[in-house]
């Protein structure tokens, strides 16, 4: 399996209330990592390398969520 994890752009008041959220369900992971999405991909192990070596040359940018 692969995880990919992405980071969206909030505003400081939905950062917040985000953060918030996690620290009252999820008391022993919230301080781990902030506010984020987790994409699952499975695949076979086989595959690993190269999902990994497609993923490296991805462009990266920051992006809304509303």
């Amino acid at each position: 399996m692969l995880f990919v994890v992405a980071w969206p752009v909030l505003s400081e008041a939905d950062d917040t209330a985000l953060r918030r959220l996690r620290a009252r369900y999820h008391p022993g992971e919230a301080d781990l990592i902030g506010p984020h999405f987790t994409l699952v991909f499975g695949a076979p192990p086989e595959s690993e390398a190269a999902l990994r070596r497609s993923l490296d040359q991805l462009r990266q940018r920051p992006f809304w969520f509303m």
